[in-house]
C-alpha cells in the first residue's frame, strides 16, 4: 500500500505493518505499527493473496469449506472497500469484512489502486469498484459518478478471457489470455501508453 504493507505467510496467515490510518493494517485500531503483527479475523481461513491501496486493503482467502472469499478493511471513503453505501455504514473498517458482492464469483486475483479496487473471476470477468472520476473503473458512467461502492462488472471486457489484472494509482490494466492488453483510467502521466 501507500504507507502500509501486507505479508501473506506460507501457512496462510496474514501480517501487516505501517501506517494504520483508517484501519489500513486491519489490526483493529488506527495506530501505526513498526513491526509485523498478525491480522485477526482470519481464523478458519487460509490467506492466498493480499493487496494494498492508499489506505485500504483487500485479501483473498479460502475458508474451511474450500470456498474463496474476498475481505477488505481500511478507508472506504471512495467506496473502495466494496460494501455498498459507505455513508450509512461508516467508511472506515479497522478489521476485515467480507465483500459479499463477490460471493460465488470464483475470484482468482485481486488488486488495489490508490482509491479503487479490482477482482478477477475464474471465468475471466473483471469487477471494479471505488473512486471513478478518472475512468479507472472502466464503467461507462465513471465520469458522472464519484464512486461505485460495490463490485461491478466491467462490461466492455465481456467476451474477453482476462488472465491477469493490475491497478495503478488511477488506472487499471488487464491482460487477456490471447496476449491483448486492455487499459483504462487517468492518462495524465502517459501511464496508458
Amino acid at each position: 500500500g501507500a504507507d502500509h504493507s501486507l505479508v501473506v505467510m506460507k501457512n496462510g496467515e496474514l501480517f501487516s505493518f505501517g501506517k494504520g490510518f483508517c484501519g489500513a493494517t486491519g489490526l483493529g485500531h488506527e495506530r501505526d505499527v513498526l513491526e509485523p503483527h498478525r491480522v485477526g479475523g482470519f481464523e478458519g481461513f487460509h490467506v492466498l493473496e493480499a493487496a494494498g491501496g492508499s489506505a485500504h486493503s483487500l485479501v483473498m482467502a479460502r475458508d474451511q469449506s474450500g470456498f474463496v472469499q474476498v475481505l477488505s478493511f481500511g478507508s472506504g471513503h471512495d467506496g473502495q472497500l466494496g460494501h455498498g453505501d459507505w455513508r450509512s455504514k461508516g467508511y472506515r473498517l479497522s478489521q476485515p469484512k467480507q465483500v459479499k458482492g463477490l460471493n460465488g464469483q470464483g475470484v482468482v486475483q485481486i488488486s488495489c489502486g490508490e482509491y479503487h479496487t479490482a477482482a478477477l473471476a475464474s471465468n475471466g470477468q473483471v469487477f471494479t469498484w471505488g473512486k471513478s472520476v478518472n475512468g479507472q473503473l472502466g464503467h461507462s458512467e465513471d465520469s458522472s459518478k464519484k464512486a461505485t461502492t460495490s463490485p461491478t462488472l466491467v462490461t466492455a471486457l465481456q467476451g474477453e478471457q482476462i488472465a491477469r489484472i493490475a491497478c495503478g494509482g488511477a488506472h487499471t490494466v488487464a491482460l487477456a489470455a490471447n496476449g491483448d492488453v486492455w487499459q483504462w483510467g487517468d492518462p495524465i502521466s502517459g501511464q496508458l501508453g
